[in-house]
């Protein structure tokens, strides 16, 4: 015992030696990110931008990419962005996504100087991402300005292997990371490596030694290897207690990763002596939760009593819904039923306690790719930093726009991904926290400004949410709404029920008056579900019935790309084009396949 003391205490006399003595330990090597994210993202072009040390490569999903000059016009204003899919917009999106909104508010405000929002990132990026791409952003010259919009994606690091891996796997490997988390960081491993591996000791971050993986991983650092799916079809085979199982273990572990990781990004900044802003992202509340019920047999009683309030709550019985759901809560803590709690009581006034249980019932989900609340309270905590010149903070932002406080589809369409409204309200709270500090000589908006401002929004949004359309849930309509000047939400504010309305589809399918209409939006249901070889029967079926719908074509055409098929869709989106040659969104994926098949 004595022995161990001693020695324990050698080891800390050591370790401050070292960080006395200015040696830094090794870089944090602890995430197991796969570079296709499971559903292969596409790639537009590859360019040498980062040579010789990787390609550089835009993602279908942002806006836009546009290399700059190492030295910047005079005058100029440079900001990076740095984020996922909420940030940048969810595919053709882009186009209405915030970068772009916030590029062209600050160019209103600043007409004599050449106003660049710049792109970064792909579809769900944690911030070990955004680190690597951090530490590249300098190559391409100064900076004004760097907004990180992160922090949906740091459980999906640990979902995008844990996937294929047993529960118990789960939660012995998530151990190992944490503990590898904060061996990285000692100064007597870093010697140790240095001395044991000089080869890789001093390997830059942004080292690349995996063709064909834009992501900056080096092989052999990283703790787990297990392949992804290979295709959308391959993930309905795992049975669900195998997919990733989230926890407060799990939240722990995100959390420490991202405050590792950003504050590491806040400190590069602070070197080149440029400002951050972060943006703290929100969920849908309407979204349903996903959980798993327990083996044996008290799994499948909950299942059984899942199904009744689901009943119940087809009838409109929700006093009935809420005193059973009650209960089931009490006895499971499911996030489920959680949700349907929350409805029921929505349904009859009790709005307070609605919104509790919807953030009870997010906060208990098991589905990876939100954003938890140990992460939402780093990112608050990161607002204090030195480094960082201000924070906006969407989810209160948008709860403040909605009489009863709730984020609904109007905002967020999806789980997380704002609607092209959203993004407009989002860079308005940006430009307002930048007003208010005077970036780049911004002038101060007064509070009347900032309240027309927001009323012009307010106004678009009431003529942007018609009442009686269906959800187009995941896939795009391609219908020529105009996404550009944001007058459209991306999609329609209609809350829930996707479930239902597949099932009453594939009901309906066998009926003879089923319309190609009908067959679309069920194709859009089935691809919503990973049933790719479905969607794309439905889609067939559709053009069957009606060659000239257009839509379908171009559905058909994105479904192909996500499947690895890229001649077949880009056959599929020529049609589409030849079927509505002016639609910018048709011509936009063509381009992307014909540039995906050049390269």
């Amino acid at each position: 015992m004595i022995g161990a003391l001693i020695a324990v205490l050698l080891l800390g006399l050591l370790e401050l030696g070292l960080r006395l003595a200015g040696l830094e330990g090794r870089p944090d090597r602890t995430t197991t990110w796969f570079a296709d994210h499971i559903l292969h993202p596409p790639l537009v072009e590859r360019k040498r931008v980062f040579a010789p040390r990787m390609n550089f490569y835009r993602p279908g999903q942002a806006s836009r990419f546009r290399p700059l000059a190492a030295e910047a016009a005079k005058d100029a204003v440079r900001i990076a962005v740095l984020g996922g899919s909420a940030a940048h917009g969810y595919g053709v999106l882009g186009a209405g996504a915030f970068p772009l909104k916030l590029e062209r508010q600050l160019q209103q405000l600043l007409p004599d100087r050449e106003v660049r929002v710049v792109n970064f990132g792909t579809i769900a990026w944690s911030s070990q991402q955004l680190l690597w791409a951090a530490r590249q952003l300098w190559e391409l010259g100064e900076w004004d300005l760097i907004v990180l919009y992160s922090g949906h994606n740091e459980l999906l690091e640990l979902a995008s292997w844990k996937t294929y891996l047993l529960p118990e796997q789960h939660r012995r490997l998530t151990r190992s990371l944490l503990l590898l988390q904060r061996l990285s960081g000692s100064r007597i491993v870093g010697a140790l490596g240095r001395l044991l591996s000089p080869a890789t000791a001093g390997l830059p971050a942004t080292e690349v030694n995996a063709p064909g993986f834009p992501t900056g991983l080096v092989p052999g650092l990283d703790p787990v290897a297990v392949e992804p799916a290979h295709s959308l079809s391959e993930l309905p085979a795992l049975a669900p207690w195998q997919r990733g199982r989230m926890g407060h273990l799990e939240w722990h572990y995100a959390a420490q990763t991202f405050a590792h990781n950003i504050g590491q990004l806040i400190a590069e900044a602070q070197r080149h002596r440029t400002g951050v802003v972060l943006v703290n992202p929100a969920a849908n509340d309407f979204q349903d939760p996903i959980g798993f019920s327990p083996e044996g047999t008290a799994g499948a009683r909950l299942e059984q009593q899942l199904h009744v309030l689901q009943q119940q709550r087809a009838i409109g019985d929700s006093r009935g819904l809420e005193r059973e759901a009650r209960l089931l809560v009490e006895e499971f803590a499911d996030p489920r039923a959680m949700f349907l709690l929350a409805g029921a009581l929505l349904q009859h006034g009790a709005v307070e306690e609605a919104r509790s249980w919807y953030l009870k019932a997010r906060s208990f989900t098991e589905y990876p790719s939100r954003i938890i609340p140990a992460v939402s309270e780093q990112i608050r905590a990161l607002a204090d930093h030195p480094g960082v010149l201000g924070l906006v903070d969407v989810e209160a932002s948008f709860r403040a726009q909605s009489s009863n406080g709730l984020i609904g589809y109007e905002l967020i369409y999806d789980h997380c991904h704002p609607s092209v409204q959203g993004h407009e309200l989002i860079a308005l709270e940006l430009l307002r926290a930048l007003s208010s500090i005077g970036f780049v000589g911004l002038p101060r908006l007064s509070e009347r400004d900032w309240e027309q401002r927001l009323g012009r929004w307010r106004a678009g949004l009431e003529q942007a949410t018609p009442v009686g359309e269906h959800p187009d849930l995941r896939l795009w309509r391609y219908d020529g709404r105009p996404l550009v000047d944001g007058s459209r939400p991306y999609l329609s504010s209609l809350p829930g029920g996707f479930e239902a309305l597949h099932r009453r589809l594939e009901e309906r399918s066998i009926e003879p008056d089923f319309s190609a209409e009908d067959w679309l939006t069920l194709g859009n249901a089935r691809f919503y579900r990973y049933d790719l070889e479905a969607a794309l029967e439905s889609y067939e079926r559709a053009l069957q019935l009606e060659s000239g719908l257009c839509v379908a074509l171009a559905n058909r055409a994105y479904a192909l790309r996500l499947a690895g098929a890229i001649e077949a869709g880009k056959a599929a989106i020529d049609r589409a084009v030849s079927c509505a040659p002016g639609n910018a969104e048709f011509l936009a994926e063509q381009r992307l396949l014909r540039a995906m098949l050049s390269r």
